[in-house]
């Protein structure tokens, strides 16, 4: 593929970002991925994907999709472990005591990897690509746009900073959002009373 430009960058190196820089590679000729986490060199769960610890299936459309982008991405999944389902009988998941519905067959085979382990080997893959460079531990400060704040012009300010400044950063604001919602909590509490003492009344 003809490039199209220099360099592209990838603000968030999740699923999302890391197929973003996948395709870019073909098309720029450096791609940088950063993110503000410390991104595991395992596939263990990380501070900016909470939702890495609930079930996860990699459904056909997005197992075909990854196939694509990454050849052997798939046969390496099923060769280490990942339960791989050709008939939903195969898998029995219940939510509330709902259990999913198990008739029929995919037309391709899902893939019961973990979020964690998933992304663990794309990024890896996309790690391993020549011309894209992955930058944990750094937050994007602001986008650079044109003068009339119509285009974004490609152009990252990165603010990369050490894990100590990170850490106080984030607890100074952990400090005001409690704060905020011990002031709104506080508020509620004396509606109610005033609510209950005109009742009372």
């Amino acid at each position: 593929m003809q490039k199209i430009g220099d360099h592209a960058v990838v603000l968030g190196a999740s699923m999302g970002g890391l197929l973003a820089a996948r395709v870019l590679a073909d098309a720029y000729e450096r791609v940088t991925v950063v993110d503000r986490d410390v991104l595991p060199e395992a596939g263990v769960p990380r501070k900016g994907v909470p939702q890495g610890r609930h079930a996860h299936a990699l459904l056909p459309s997005g197992a075909q999709v990854l196939g694509d982008l990454f050849a052997g991405l798939l046969a390496g999944l099923a060769a280490a472990g990942v339960p791989v389902i050709d008939d939903f009988r195969e898998m029995w998941f219940s939510v509330g005591g709902h259990l999913l519905c198990q008739d029929g067959k995919p037309d391709t085979p899902a893939y019961l990897a973990s979020r964690p382990y998933l992304e663990g080997k794309v990024r890896g893959r996309v790690r391993a690509l020549p011309n894209v460079r992955i930058k944990d531990r750094c937050e994007a400060a602001g986008l650079v746009t044109t003068r009339a704040r119509d285009r974004v012009t490609g152009h990252v300010d990165i603010g990369c900073s050490d894990r100590a400044r990170v850490a106080a950063r984030h607890e100074a604001a952990g400090a005001r959002v409690r704060a905020a919602t011990a002031s709104f909590l506080s508020r509620r509490r004396r509606s109610i009373s005033m609510t209950r003492s005109a009742r009372s009344a």
